[in-house]
């Protein structure tokens, strides 16, 4: 289903925007607390959505809040715990429903799309240049891309252990690039089911970098997955700086690059 929020994308709304998100293939749009210049502070206010005329075909569904509290002006909306749905085939009643997103369902779509192009750069690795430095005090290229390819491995860790012990962890190693692929493949197959399984109260319990008996760092492990996901990001950029500096051609990420369009 594709559902629309027009908040951030217009400030006012009318009947040819929403014909044009109908038939651009939009199924449900959220709408603010106002809507027609009437009050929508609950389901029950959208009702007669469905019993207006329009000139084209309704959208299939309204996310409404279940409360006020749209800042028209800012282009915001806030919404409450639950969400409230209409359907068009029961014009005229509603029907209340538990439509809030767990924390893992929040997570998966940002850890997917940074895990494909983690992929794509990792690949354009040169194994026969993986003792290359771009500096006498740089990490290794071969230790760097090997850091990245386990960094997803970090996520599962942190949401089925209490803590990581960097005394446990193995050495750095210079693998060919295959190697490296197949074990971020596999990181990011375990890392991706951690998250799916995890249930949002598991996201509070508390986690712990440490050395042996001394702590590094703890945090709640909603905020580590966070944090681990945004180090992968800063290593992978890293990365794209010692393949740049090889003359190896780097693949798009977050848009074209100088040598690869989108």
């Amino acid at each position: 289903m594709r559902i629309f929020d027009p908040h951030i994308h217009m400030t006012s709304r009318t009947t040819s925007d929403y014909q044009a998100m109908a038939g651009a293939g939009i199924a449900a749009v959220v709408e603010p607390s106002f809507w027609l210049g009437q009050p929508r502070t609950h389901v029950g206010t959208f009702e007669d959505y469905f019993d207006i005329a329009h000139p084209f075909e309704k959208l299939d569904l309204v996310v409404a809040p279940q409360q006020g509290g749209a800042m028209e002006n800012a282009g915001l909306i806030t919404f409450s715990d639950r969400i409230l749905m209409l359907e068009p085939t029961r014009s005229s009643a509603w029907d209340e429903r538990n439509l809030v997103m767990t924390i893992a369902q929040s997570l998966l779509p940002e850890f997917d799309q940074e895990m494909a192009p983690t992929r794509r750069l990792l690949e354009r690795v040169p194994s026969e240049k993986g003792t290359w430095k771009p500096h006498p005090k740089s990490f290794a290229l071969g230790h760097l891309a090997q850091l990245v390819s386990w960094m997803p491995s970090w996520i599962a860790n942190t949401l089925t252990q209490t803590e990581l012990n960097l005394l446990k962890a193995p050495g750095y190693s210079f693998e060919t690039t295959e190697t490296l692929l197949k074990g971020f493949d596999q990181n990011v197959r375990e890392a991706r089911a951690a998250i799916a399984a995890a249930k949002d109260t598991e996201f509070s319990a508390m986690w712990a970098l440490t050395r042996g008996d001394r702590v590094l760092w703890t945090a709640p492990r909603g905020v580590v997955v966070r944090n681990h996901i945004s180090h992968l990001c800063h290593h992978r950029g890293q990365l794209t700086v010692y393949l740049r500096l090889l003359d190896v051609p780097i693949p798009p990420i977050y848009g074209p690059t100088a040598d690869e369009r989108m």
